[in-house]
Order: structure tokens, then C-alpha cells, then sequence
């Protein structure tokens, strides 16, 4: 999404763009009713099923396309409903297309847990691409061709896009014999998955709701704008969906074979990375902003809230591994419940006063809120599994850094300089801890 902002910010009005950002809004809100979260029961169900695992992923999948067919209806009838009773016109079509569009990314991401836990990467590499490519390629092609309206060619376009990808790999799940109606398969499933909807539109409120707010205040201007710098602060956030699957994974069969120590060691270069990258990429970010769009789209004040938010949510995703492993999903999802409804009272209260900037700095707080929670719900579940000195040193360089960014943002040189010094001497530390590095690197792949 972010480098296609590179093309749809000079072939879009800056409207239509904040327009689509709004639609997109709208479609991850509905991703966790039209598959009902399942790929979460399908994580669980891969060690409590291990004979009978492409049986149990086939009948899950299935059980997901019937609460779609249910949730489009449903949404549908209410549609219908409101526009009678309010005298609106909710277009039913773009609702349509938010519908497929959010359960082909609920296909992708069943797809891709499954593969995460067979440790297939390079599939799970293929398909976090080919999905966006498809993506951008028809929504040129469509907003060329529908010349009159932009925004409706972008969000056919995008639709079609994706779609290719999840039909193809849902045919693939569900060829082969095999038993698709199984009531024990779907009680166990929706018993793990349904607590975890609270927390998915949790975190879609506190990630999405601030676009809605944003053009409900202040106009679908000012969306653009926020919507293309929250694409570069969702930069750290996208390499953090990227590798989580594959930490995800380790962290199963490092919780379920007992290795509880190996897991500290882990979590300590983890961050290490993150810190490199989230550094860097704030460093970076005015160039690649003003790369991305015209200057309309210019404004720097957001790159700091939205990158220290990001690096939050680092830190909140390994307490609600734990807290998935162990079951306790109903518990994670009052923690981000708790945060998101913190992140709207301070979207309303702040958001009409003091325009869309103000919307970072309200997630930002509802994030450092969510992760105290986690940190809290973890040393319940099992007390002692991280370190608290690493996240506090990674939380606080972060901070350090995202304040000196403030005074530097308009000096590239400066700016470059600061991180050249910060990267030495990260790296300088990993050289010399090189041999507990190759000891972990050894240590994961014998195991």
C-alpha cells in the first residue's frame, strides 16, 4: 500500500485518495465477521489436531465461507434498512465489493498461518506480494477506465486485485476428500476464535477509526494526508507482520517443548532489529515521503507519534503470542478493548480542537496503554517469560530518538549523522556479542 501511494496520490484527486482511505477503513473493519477470526483456532488446532491437520484446516476454511455468505446478508438487510429509515443512500454496491474485498484477505491470512506453522516462508513471502502487485495493477487499469470517477475504479481494482489471489487458494485448500461438515472441528474452532473478534476490531479501531474520525471532523483532505504518513509509520508495522509469523510460530513450539529461557534470548535481538529499523526509518522519512507524493502531502509532525506507536505495538505483539498460546484470547481481547475505547474518547475530545495531528498523538497513548495492559495479563499467565530491562531500553531509545527528530527534521544532514552514529554502535554490539548471536542461530536450527 505504501509504495503504491507513489502512483495513486498523482493519479487519484487528493479526495478520491482520502476517499479510498476511508473505504479501506471500512473493509479491514469487517475483516474479523466475514471468516469470524478463524485462522486464529486454526493456529491451535495445528498441534490439538496433528493427524488430521489438513482435514481440520479444509473444514474450518468452509465454516468461514458459510459465516460470509451469513455476514453479507445480514449487512446487506441493515443496509437497506438504514438508508429507508435515515433517508440516506449508503451505496449497497461499495458495501458489496468491502464484503469480498475483506474475505479475500481473510483467505490470504488463513492461508498464510497455516503456512507460517509449516515454516513454508518463502509461499508466505510470495503471497504477502503478489496480492498487493494484482492489487495496484487492476486499480490502475480500472481507474483509466473508469476516467469519471477515480475512487470507484480503485476500489473495483483492488477488489479484483485481490480476489485472483484468494479464490485460487481456496480452491487449493478445499481440493481433496475431505469430510467439510465436522461440528466437533467447527465447536473447537469458534470457542478460540469468537473471543479474539473483540480484539481484532479492537486493534482495527485503534488503527482505522482515526481515518473515519478524521474525515467526519476535519474533511477527506486531511485523510490523505494522514493516511499516506500512517503508511510510513505502518512501515514498522508491516515488517512486524512480516517476521511475526515466523516468531509466532517459533514461539509455539518454544512455549509447548518448555524452552522458557531461549525465549528472553529471542525477544532481546528481536528488538534489536526493530530498533535498527524503526530508527532508520524515522531518519529516512521525509525523503520518502516527499518520493511518495506532491508536496500537498508534506507534513512531517505526524512521523514521530506514528512510529513510536508502531514500536508499541512490537512490544504488545509478544504478550498476545503468550497470551494465545495459553488460550487466555478473551483476556487479550479486553486489554485492546480497553485501549481502544481510550483511543475514541480521545479522538473525540482532541480531534475537533486540534485537527488531524492530534489523532497520532491519541494512538500513541492508547498503544503505551495497550502494551502496560499486556505486560500486566502476561506476568499473570506466566510470570517471568521476558525481560522488562529490554523492553524498557528499546522503548526509551526509541522515545530519545523520536524527540530528536523534532529538531532535526528539517536537516538531512543532521539527520543522517544521528543515525550513522546510532547504527555503529548498535552494530558494534552485535559484533561483540557475535557468539551469542551464531550460539542462538545454531540453537534454532537444530531445533
Amino acid at each position: 500500500m505504501l509504495l503504491s501511494s507513489i502512483i495513486f496520490t498523482r493519479i487519484m484527486s487528493q479526495e478520491h485518495f482520502g476517499l479510498y482511505t476511508t473505504y479501506y477503513s471500512i473493509v479491514v473493519l469487517f475483516a474479523p465477521f466475514v471468516g469470524a477470526n478463524l485462522f486464529i483456532g486454526l493456529n491451535n488446532g495445528y498441534f490439538d489436531f496433528k493427524e488430521d491437520r489438513k482435514n481440520f484446516r479444509a473444514s474450518i476454511l468452509f465454516l468461514s465461507a458459510l459465516i460470509f455468505i451469513f455476514v453479507t446478508i445480514i449487512s446487506i438487510a441493515f443496509t437497506c434498512l438504514f438508508n429507508k429509515v435515515s433517508n440516506k443512500s449508503l451505496s449497497i454496491v461499495i458495501l458489496i465489493f468491502a464484503l469480498f474485498h475483506s474475505y479475500a484477505f481473510f483467505v490470504i491470512t488463513y492461508y498464510n498461518n497455516y503456512a507460517n506453522m509449516e515454516n513454508r516462508y518463502k509461499i508466505k513471502s510470495l503471497l504477502m506480494m503478489l496480492p498487493n502487485i494484482l492489487q495496484v495493477i487492476f486499480g490502475i487499469l480500472l481507474i483509466y477506465g473508469i476516467k469519471s470517477n477515480s475512487y470507484y475504479g480503485r476500489v473495483i481494482g483492488s477488489t479484483i486485485g485481490i480476489s485472483c489471489c484468494a479464490i485460487f487458494l481456496f480452491i487449493v485448500m478445499l481440493a481433496g476428500n475431505y469430510n467439510l461438515w465436522n461440528t466437533m472441528y467447527y465447536s473447537y474452532a469458534l470457542k478460540i476464535s469468537i473471543p479474539s473478534i473483540l480484539s481484532s476490531i479492537s486493534y482495527i479501531i485503534m488503527q482505522q477509526s482515526d481515518h473515519i474520525m478524521i474525515t467526519e471532523f476535519v474533511g477527506a483532505k486531511f485523510t490523505a494526508v494522514y493516511g499516506l504518513v500512517y503508511c510510513i509509520g505502518n512501515i514498522l508495522y508491516a515488517f512486524l507482520q512480516a517476521t511475526s509469523g515466523a516468531f509466532h510460530s517459533w514461539a509455539f513450539h518454544a512455549l509447548d517443548s518448555g524452552r522458557f529461557l531461549s525465549i528472553k534470548l529471542i525477544q532481546k535481538w528481536y528488538l534489536f532489529f526493530f530498533l535498527i529499523l524503526s530508527v532508520g526509518l524515522l531518519m529516512i522519512s521525509p525523503e520518502v515521503i516527499k518520493i511518495l507524493a506532491p508536496s500537498s502531502y508534506w507534513d512531517f509532525r505526524y512521523i514521530p507519534p506514528f512510529l513510536a506507536g508502531s514500536c508499541m505495538l512490537v512490544l504488545n505483539s509478544f504478550y498476545s503470542t503468550v497470551g494465545e498460546f495459553y488460550k487466555k484470547a478473551g483476556k487479550v481481547s479486553l486489554c485492546v478493548a480497553a485501549a481502544a475505547v481510550s483511543n475514541i474518547i480521545l479522538n473525540f475530545i482532541f480531534i475537533p480542537k486540534y485537527g488531524a495531528i492530534a489523532a497520532a498523538y491519541t494512538s500513541f497513548v492508547s498503544y503505551i496503554f495497550l502494551a502496560l495492559l499486556g505486560r500486566i495479563l502476561i506476568q499473570v499467565v506466566h510470570k517471568g517469560l521476558y525481560s522488562d530491562m529490554f523492553f524498557l531500553f528499546f522503548s526509551f531509545f526509541v522515545f530519545l530518538n523520536c524527540i530528536l527528530f523534532i529538531y532535526v527534521c528539517e536537516r538531512p544532514i543532521l539527520r543522517y549523522c544521528s543515525y550513522s552514529v546510532v547504527l555503529i554502535g548498535l552494530c558494534y554490539y552485535a559484533y561483540l556479542k557475535q557468539n551469542e548471536i551464531l550460539g542462538l542461530v545454531r540453537k534454532n536450527d537444530n531445533t
